[in-house]
This record gives C-alpha cells, structure tokens and sequence, in this order.
C-alpha cells in the first residue's frame, strides 16, 4: 500500500511539472495574442489618416482628368470646421479621429520648407482649382490623426507640370518625407 502510494506521489510530482510548463505556455501565448491585438490597432490608427490622403489625392486627379474631359473647371472645396471636404455633388468627411492640422512646428509647405506652418489649408479660399489645360490652383492641406502623431500633406506645387504630391511628417526627424505612390 505504501508503494502504491509513493508511485502516486511521482505521478502527482510529474504531473504538476508539465502542468507548470504547460501555464507558462499558454500564458505566453495570451501575452502575445494581446501584444499582435495591441499592435495591430495602433496600426490601424496610422491607415485612417493614409487612407483618407490617399483618398483626397486620388480624388484631386480624378477631378483633373474630369476638368480635362469636359473642358470645365472643377472646384473641391474644403471646411475645416467640419473635417470634410466636397465636389462635384459629394461630400467626403474624414474618417474618425483625423483633422485638419499641420504638425506644431514644421516648415513647410514641405517641399521647401520656407515658413512656420499656422494653417493646415493653404489654398485660396479653402479651394483646390482645376482648370480644363490640366492646371490647378497651388497650395497644400494637412492632414493629422487628432494627437498629431502622424500628419499628412497633400500638396500641389507651383510648376509647369502639374502634379499632386503626398509627404509624411516624421516626427523624428522634424523633416518632411515624400511618400511614394502606392
């Protein structure tokens, strides 16, 4: 009986090591179950505001081949007090948690860097310009999450060819970094 009882004893011992081996597992595996979760959201805070740049520059060129095709001039018109913009007969908002807002500090616009930037739009009249020969109205718009972790331009610059481009502020560096087309 006492040997019977020993060798249950073992069994119990063993069975209590793997059992230890076996939380340790699945408690590591929770802990980075949360962390990919964790991480995967703060990525998706980032994708709102390049979405909706990326929207915004699509929709710039879709205007320009619209001014170009029908030989009039299309308007997109921003308000800021709103987060939103509209064109043709559509209103186009920002997605949640994104603005309006130029980075606390930068120069801009971004590709020069010639003055401390006050206004996240600087077209005139708050409107983007495109004229049936391909030419639109210069200016630049930023766009930022709400903590202005991640701020966005969309810029059209003063030049014979007329081109969109989209910049990425890294916070870093304190520079202004041209995003390529994806």
């Amino acid at each position: 009986m006492k040997k019977n009882l020993r060798v249950m004893e073992l069994m119990l011992a063993r069975h209590n090591r793997g059992y230890t081996l076996i939380s340790i597992l699945i408690s590591f595996s929770l802990f980075f179950l949360i962390a990919s979760l964790a991480i995967s959201h703060l990525k998706n805070l980032t994708n709102y505001a390049h979405a909706d740049v990326k929207k915004l520059s699509m929709t710039l060129l879709f205007l320009q081949q619209c001014a170009l095709s029908t030989g009039k001039k299309q308007i997109l018109e921003f308000n800021q007090a709103q987060n939103s913009y509209r064109y043709l007969d559509q209103q186009v908002s920002l997605s949640n948690n994104v603005i309006f807002r130029a980075p606390p500090g930068a120069y801009g616009p971004p590709s020069h860097h010639e003055k401390k930037l006050i206004k996240p739009i600087s077209f005139d009249n708050s409107q983007v310009i495109l004229y049936p020969d391909g030419k639109m109205r210069p200016g630049a718009v930023y766009i930022a999450d709400e903590s202005v972790r991640w701020c966005y331009a969309v810029t059209v610059p003063v030049s014979h060819i007329y081109s969109i481009y989209t910049y990425f502020f890294n916070d870093t560096l304190g520079a202004w970094e041209l995003m390529q087309n994806q």
